[in-house]
């Protein structure tokens, strides 16, 4: 799709995609590195508010698309995890797949984790494998292919997982998404929530 060049749509690519919050100013010269890498197909550096980033992936994502998402959080990205991930996105299964790493650190590692339900705070990266494709037929082999991915990564992991990124059948990695917070969270769902209406979600069920 526009603004791509036509000779690169359905081949796999790389993005890094750069955020400072920040002046302006300081921006452009900690990103300018960036710029001066390499022969990129498309570069798009401007101001923009937070909220036109927050949507710059929503395109890749059309209503009506199929998604099937896994997630890890990783300390570190060694060269064994580098030959696992190339391996599998060598070919990219499915025309609306993304994966990726996500740094973290800075400022959310700076929060005590148990100061909020978030409590992966050490974490460096974490990796997304977000399929995407139209066809129902396609759909045993790109879930399987995500599965796939997800477990050769394991080794790698810490461990946790965003839970924003959990898929329908990750209702026991609920734990591993909140973590030393999960039991302070069951008790707060049983004061407000003890019927569990709230639970169209990465579920937390009430406690006792």
């Amino acid at each position: 799709v526009e603004p791509f060049p036509e000779e690169f749509h359905g081949k796999t690519s790389i993005a890094m995609v750069a955020c400072y919050s920040g002046e302006i100013e300081d921006g452009t010269r900690l990103v300018a590195p960036l710029q001066n890498l390499g022969d990129p197909i498309l570069e798009v550096v401007a101001p923009m508010p937070y909220t036109a980033l927050q949507q710059n992936f929503d395109a890749g994502m059309p209503d009506g698309g199929r998604y099937y998402w896994k997630a890890h959080y990783m300390t570190e990205i060694s060269d064994e995890a580098i030959e696992t991930f190339i391996k599998h996105v060598n070919p990219l299964v499915g025309p609306l797949s993304l994966v990726g790493f996500e740094p973290m650190g800075g400022a959310i590692g700076r929060v005590d984790p148990t100061a909020t339900a978030f409590p992966d705070r050490n974490a460096a990266f974490g990796l997304g494998i977000w399929a995407g494709w139209t066809e129902p037929g396609d759909d045993d082999e790109i879930i399987s292919w995500t599965r796939n991915f997800y477990e050769a990564m394991k080794p790698y992991s810490t461990g946790g997982v965003y839970a924003n990124y959990l898929d329908r059948d990750d209702a026991e990695r609920v734990k591993d998404a909140f973590g030393v917070n999960l039991e302070r969270l069951r008790k707060i769902k049983a004061k407000y929530d003890p019927d569990n209406f709230f639970r169209l979600n990465q579920n937390v069920k009430p406690g006792k």
